[in-house]
């Protein structure tokens, strides 16, 4: 755990506060879980590839060669090319370190870092030539993207390298496991500022769409599985690849045309069941601006507003937007909304029908509180339920049950006072839920989980919380959002 976490500190100069820590530590620990399941020997050969690649990369090739033996250890070696080795070759990771060196010091420290940088690309070539091709498959997009950031003076050199990437990224067996079209990504943007690479950079750029469009996929998905953390990276890279298209279009005139490839880049955002499952995408969402949403949904209402004639198609395309963001968005709606629609009804009554739209039907419960309260589906009908699901071993949801307690006691006369409330401890034991409210005096009401509830709502993540509206349709709020302002908006008019 301690090199991840040290390279995030390190490397990105995040300011993790206590839920990013928890994050951190949630990854970590399936990591370690991971380990426990493959034994010592994996633990070794990733903490002696983890120690030697910056310093040796004879050593670095020894340990990836072992790694690479059995293919239950490979995760490691991955782990360790695309989620830490990779950053040092990203402008952002030398921008954010340099800041913290003083001007006296500048120049020694650009000396080391360009020396480390140096050994960590002699470790990805090492591995690339050891014409083993476990190792070559796992390095190839990081090697294209390295060789190509250490020769960008070398104009023949970054050509050769970009098309050989392409190349390699048509025929990637698995590109979510290697993390190709993030590295398809970070190559078009340094190329796209020289006008020396403009036709490759277009022939990056297409192949980039033409593929990721073929990899998506329209199979529905419960749970939180592996299944899911893909499907919200490849939809994550693929609207990248058509906002940064989108964007070509528009700085040479083609307004119209970038309309196509903002819709697209809009839709396949990620949404909010995307947005539960972050950690398949978080490693673009840090380092590629173009992967927060917000920024691809601003720049297609715009070009809509400027470009359409059609109201509707900006009506569309702002519910769908403030469906996933109300924080950013409903009000941009509602201002749409009854500047050109209001004759057609209350924004009200069109904000109810347009989310419950988006929804699933929720599942039919039945449960009894520590105080005796039923809870069912039935009994509140007709009012938005929020169902929220916690245990006292929790962290992140201890840290957030000051708020819970203060919307739940406070909430006459607030927007909370048309949401009917029922927690559920999980993995829990009875005696321990109830010293624990009475040792913090919370009175929100809580229901001890049958074990079953759980599975009704694919709940595999703790806290998580599930808003169920009048018309009985769930959404889960996603895990690390401002989840107050989150319900106000959803629930209100």
């Amino acid at each position: 755990m301690t090199p991840l976490l040290n390279n995030l500190r390190a490397l990105t100069g995040l300011r993790l506060n206590l839920k990013s820590i928890a994050f951190v530590l949630l990854f970590c620990f399936n990591i370690a879980g991971v380990k426990a399941q493959q034994g010592q020997p994996a633990i070794t050969y990733r903490n002696g590839f983890w120690n030697t690649y910056h310093t040796n990369p004879d050593s670095a090739l020894f340990y990836a060669r072992k790694l690479v033996k059995q293919a239950n250890y490979e995760p490691f070696l991955r782990e360790a090319l695309h989620q830490d080795l990779f950053s040092f070759f990203l402008d952002a990771t030398k921008e954010k370190m340099k800041a913290k060196v003083g001007k006296d010091q500048l120049i020694a420290w650009e000396t080391d870092f360009n020396s480390q940088q140096s050994f960590h690309y002699k470790t990805i070539v090492k591995l690339h030539d050891s014409k083993i091709n476990e190792l070559v498959y796992n390095v190839e997009p990081l090697y294209h993207f390295a060789s190509i950031q250490q020769n960008l003076k070398d104009s023949v050199q970054v050509e050769d390298f970009t098309r050989s990437f392409i190349t390699s990224f048509k025929t990637q067996k698995n590109l979510y496991q290697n993390s190709s079209a993030t590295y398809g990504l970070f190559i078009y943007r340094m190329l796209e500022k020289d006008k020396r690479f403009t036709q490759v950079a277009n022939e990056l750029l297409t192949t980039l769409v033409t593929v990721l469009a073929t990899s998506q996929s329209s199979e529905r998905v419960d749970g939180y599985t592996q299944k899911l953390r893909e499907r919200a990276w490849f939809r994550c890279v693929y609207a990248c690849a058509n906002y940064f298209k989108a964007n070509q279009l528009i700085k040479t005139g083609s307004e119209q045309d970038a309309l196509t490839y903002l819709k697209t880049a809009t839709e396949y955002s990620p949404d909010l069941t995307d947005m539960n499952n972050y950690r398949g995408y978080y490693i673009d969402a840090m380092y590629l601006p173009e992967a927060v949403p917000n920024r691809v949904y601003t720049t297609y209402i715009n070009q809509l507003k400027k470009n359409s004639s059609s109201n509707d198609e900006v009506l569309r395309v702002l519910s769908q937007v403030a469906f996933r963001n109300p924080i950013g968005f409903k009000e941009q709606l509602k201002s749409f909304y009854n500047q050109y629609y209001v004759a057609n009804g209350d924004f009200a009554t069109f904000w109810q029908k347009q989310l419950n739209s988006n929804l699933v039907k929720a599942p039919a419960f039945k449960i009894r509180g520590l105080d005796g309260t039923k809870y069912t589906s039935e009994a509140v009908a007709g009012k938005w339920k929020l169902v929220d699901f916690w245990g006292t071993w929790c962290g992140p949801c201890r840290e957030e049950h000051p708020t819970l307690e203060k919307m739940y006691t406070g909430k006459a006369g607030s927007f909370f006072d048309k949401v009917e409330l029922i927690t559920i401890a999980c993995l829990d034991e009875e005696e321990k839920v109830s010293n624990y409210q009475k040792l913090f005096q919370y009175t929100f009401p809580v229901a001890m989980s049958d074990l079953k509830i759980e599975k009704q709502f694919n709940v595999t993540t703790y806290p998580t919380k599930i808003l169920i509206s009048p018309e009985g349709n769930a959404l889960t709020i996603p895990f690390g959002m401002d989840w107050v302002n989150y319900i106000k908006l959803y629930v209100s008019n």
